[in-house]
């Protein structure tokens, strides 16, 4: 950057560059990889949030939050970049209501929610060098996140051709109960963290960090409880009662085992502590899935569709 800035014909114009690229990228770049993650797991689910006024609020809740940061953390850019920030909010939302969310559907089994997670982790870690690098201000960094980075490439690759050469399948065993319970209670939970996402993640650094674990445990329980009221209300009449105590009982035993991995990953050291919650998330999913796949086929209890 010293050696450009001496040879451009007008440095002083570099100044623009300046403490303005996050006020202008971070939001677009935030949302549409949660959008992203969205379509991923559920399309529909993309497609409404995409057109509809969630998208606004979406918007609004991260421009708010950015702008009480950028105004906490006070330079002589603040004034100048609140009204980027501004711009940069109406402007993604303008932006990402053209998007036309794709793809066929959720989940269907173990394999194709894996390599879900799969591609969710290896795309967080890339946004999480991006930011700590680029947006950070922070260049000197961009080595030690380049093998990273690799890794996460190849992983994001191969997911996804993965996960496309899965969906292809002719013929899928009916997912049971246990797996319905998982990949319904993500999609609930990406629904309901989408607004206040950003400000419990800045809550972790400039305010309580037991104020964002209660608000993200409170975005969980909500979550789940959507989740298990929507899979109850498909389990077959006939026997209901024993079916859901078989469902249950798989989901705490999945539950503990997925408790457990996520504690691994809040273990790994790491320099931001989105790094060990991304460990935590990706462990939890892997575990959780094999848990409940290998539950569900030991006594498979079917959730069928309300017509």
């Amino acid at each position: 950057m010293t050696w450009l800035a001496d040879h451009w014909p007008a440095p002083s114009l570099l100044a623009v560059c300046a403490l303005r690229v996050p006020s202008l990228f971070e939001l677009p770049l935030g949302m549409l990889a949660y959008l992203t993650i969205v379509n991923w797991l559920d399309p529909s689910l993309a497609r409404r949030l995409t057109g509809s006024a969630v998208l606004a609020l979406m918007s609004a809740s991260y421009t708010i939050t950015f702008g009480l940061i950028e105004w906490a953390m006070h330079t002589t850019y603040a004034k100048e970049d609140l009204v980027l920030r501004a711009i940069s909010g109406v402007l993604t939302v303008l932006a990402l209501r053209r998007l036309r969310p794709s793809g066929a559907g959720a989940p269907r089994d173990a394999l194709e929610l894996l390599a879900f997670a799969a591609s969710t982790a290896a795309l967080g870690y890339l946004i999480l060098a991006l930011y700590d690098s680029v947006l950070l201000y922070s260049m000197g960094k961009v080595g030690q996140h380049v093998p990273g980075a690799i890794v996460a490439g190849i992983v994001l690759a191969a997911s996804r051709v993965a996960a496309r050469r899965l969906r292809g399948r002719d013929e899928v065993a009916p997912a049971g109960a246990g797996f319905d319970t998982l990949t319904g209670g993500l999609s609930w939970w990406l629904a309901l963290f989408l607004v206040p996402a950003l400000a419990i993640r800045y809550e972790l650094g400039f305010g309580s960090a037991l104020f964002a674990a209660a608000a993200g445990l409170l975005v969980i329980g909500a979550a789940t409880a959507a989740a298990l009221f929507q899979v109850y209300g498909r389990l077959p009449v006939p026997g209901r009662a024993t079916s859901a105590r078989h469902w249950l009982l798989g989901l705490v035993v999945a539950g503990v085992a997925g408790a457990l991995a996520a504690a691994v990953g809040l273990a790994v050291p790491a320099t931001h502590s989105e790094i060990r919650l991304l460990w935590a998330a990706a462990l939890f999913i892997l575990t959780a899935t094999l848990v409940t796949a290998a539950w569900d086929r030991r006594s498979p209890v079917v959730a069928v569709p309300v017509s």
